[in-house]
């Protein structure tokens, strides 16, 4: 008893004892396991099997494998830095290589990095919901791709959140190149295996590189001022050619044809056909057999709206200036006068009338009536006269009306002169306060009428044909441009005018101008539309010059200029002043 008691106490000793252990067959512990320098006896595992303590945690997996055709790569599991401020975290290392692969921090929220089931990995999330990568945040969820090897620096994100979905350049100040806003349409923009691209439909047609479907929507194109285009054509080559822009001075689409910029009435060709002018592709013609006599050195000596006549001429043609008359395109509702004949209102010029009958009082059919002692009259008030009588309701009173004075025998008598002699009323004023018109009647209530049903579609004809008017004066004015430039000027001894540009404007514009060697007494007239002339600026230099026209102080409007050489007129422009 006493020899087992010591082969125990032995036993103990030496197996509690400092030295290492070496266990040649398989261990197995029923219980839960402490190890570590920090082991303490009566640790409380709770749900712990195996517990490690120490203060520098590392479980190295050492593959001895000797020969070298087996893989040997050893691996450590690390738990936290061990210097003094380190890094609370748990990371599963390449001890041969000395590299960290897998690492979480310390204070990681819960469902960072989630693979469910299914094999979907969420981020952030516990249920990836069937999607291969599921990433969930509060706020803006972001994939950043990061660049910082041999080939430069650059970052971009790819993010999302309720404002849009968005593609940022992280490293060039964070610009956003690319956006998608919640909600947008279905098929907005769809790229094919084609190489077309779809806006709004997803089978755009083959032949095309972009093919935009839709009713509702059109395309707008880039927009800027004269000056910007201008600019813009500075850095355009012959490579360039087919390069579209919009004028939103001039109102104009331009297209660049390699060497500058031409409109969409740039490519019409102008044809003169037995003395008849035609632009192709456009039916307008104009008989020119009256202004030509078949000479090289013809040039238009008066082309100007005087009143609503329209004044054309060719120098020394023999012929007498022409006068097309336009009054027709005019309605001239200017000099229109309001008529009022008895109750009837009208307007000069006009076959639309108003009678006004119902809105006067005609009290002239107006009657007395007497009914048990009481005196009335049509629309009007009453007076009892019962007091007049004689108190015995006989027949014997007599009533009696002179100048308006009712009297009753053996009685009193009434004055009904505000009551009567209506007969003369007459229409004090009458006026027009845009469509309103007011009628004010002597010793009345005045009445106004609206005459807006009659009036706005006087304006909207009258518009429609100042519509008209500007149409046909535009292509007057081209029909003018294209005449000038079939003609041929010799620029060594022909003064020439050109067009203001920008032209309409409505700050300042351009007139250029060229004069021959030997001219000293020219000059450019400016007038309105009536013919006044209101400006007049001497040419003191020859050769090509420009003047700069500023609009201070004039209407928006259409304006003409004049070269005069000495006193002869030599050509004449027309300006629009917006």
């Amino acid at each position: 008893m006493i020899r087992k008691l010591l082969s125990v106490l032995f036993f103990i000793l030496f197996y509690t004892s400092t030295f290492a252990q070496l266990f040649t067959s398989d261990v197995i512990v029923q219980g839960s396991m402490q190890i570590g320098g920090s082991a303490q006896n009566g640790y409380s595992f709770g749900f712990d099997t195996f517990v490690m303590s120490e203060d520098n945690l590392r479980m190295l997996f050492d593959d001895t494998s000797g020969s070298a055709s087996f893989p040997s790569n050893d691996w450590r599991f690390t738990f936290n830095d061990s210097s003094n401020g380190g890094s609370n975290y748990f990371s599963i290392d390449d001890a041969t290589g000395g590299k960290a692969p897998f690492r979480i921090d310390a204070g990681a929220p819960n469902n960072a990095f989630r693979i469910s089931s299914d094999g979907n990995i969420g981020i952030g999330t516990d249920n990836p919901g069937g999607i291969e990568l599921n990433i969930f945040d509060n706020d803006t969820p972001t994939i950043r791709l990061a660049q910082n090897g041999g080939f430069g620096v650059q970052s971009w994100d790819v993010a999302a959140n309720e404002t849009n979905f968005f593609v940022r350049d992280v490293t060039n100040g964070s610009k956003l190149p690319f956006r998608i806003q919640p909600n947008t349409p279905k098929n907005t923009l769809t790229l094919r295996s084609s190489g077309t691209v779809g806006v709004g439909t997803w089978g755009p047609n083959t032949n095309a590189s972009v093919h935009m479907s839709s009713t509702t929507k059109g395309l707008l194109i880039n927009r800027m001022t004269t000056a910007q285009r201008t600019a813009f054509a500075a850095s355009l080559d012959t490579g360039e050619n087919g390069m579209m822009v919009y004028d939103n001075e001039e109102n104009k689409l331009y297209l660049w044809n390699g060497t500058a910029w031409i409109t969409d009435t740039d490519a019409q060709d102008l044809e003169l056909t037995n003395n008849t002018l035609s632009l192709v592709n456009d039916a307008t013609t104009v008989d020119l057999a009256k202004y030509l006599d078949n000479t090289d050195d013809q040039s238009i000596d008066v082309f100007q709206l005087n009143g609503n006549n329209l004044e054309l001429s060719l120098e020394s043609d023999g012929v007498a200036t022409q006068t097309v008359d336009l009054s027709t395109y005019l309605d001239n509702t200017d000099a229109q006068d309001l008529d009022l004949s008895g109750n009837t209102l009208s307007l000069t010029n006009d076959g639309t009338t108003v009678d006004l009958s119902g809105y006067l009082d005609n009290t002239d059919a107006q009657t007395l009536s007497f009914s048990n002692g009481s005196l009335s009259i049509t629309g009007g008030n009453s007076v009892d006269l019962s007091a007049l009588q004689d108190g015995t309701g006989t027949d014997n009173q007599t009533i009696d009306l002179t100048n308006n004075i009712l009297s009753i025998s053996n009685g009193n008598s009434v004055n009904f002169s505000a009551y009567i002699n209506t007969d003369d009323q007459s229409l004090t004023s009458a006026s027009l306060v845009g469509t309103d018109l007011t009628i004010e009647i002597e010793d009345g209530s005045g009445v106004t009428v609206d005459l807006s049903s009659i009036l706005e579609p006087l304006q909207e004809e009258n518009a429609a044909q100042q519509t008209q008017i500007d149409d046909l004066l535009s292509r007057l004015e081209a029909l003018e441009q294209s005449v000038v430039s079939q003609v041929p000027a010799n620029k060594s001894n022909t003064p020439i005018l050109y067009q203001n540009i920008p032209n309409p404007f409505n700050s300042t514009s351009t007139i250029k101008y060229y004069l021959p060697e030997g001219i000293t007494n020219a000059s450019i007239v400016f007038s309105d539309m009536a013919g006044r002339v209101f400006s007049t600026v001497s040419l003191k230099e020859t050769g090509d010059g420009e003047l700069n026209v500023n609009s201070d102080g004039l209407a928006s409007g259409t304006y003409f200029y004049t070269l005069y050489v000495g006193s002869r007129k030599t050509d004449t422009k027309k300006m629009v002043i917006e």
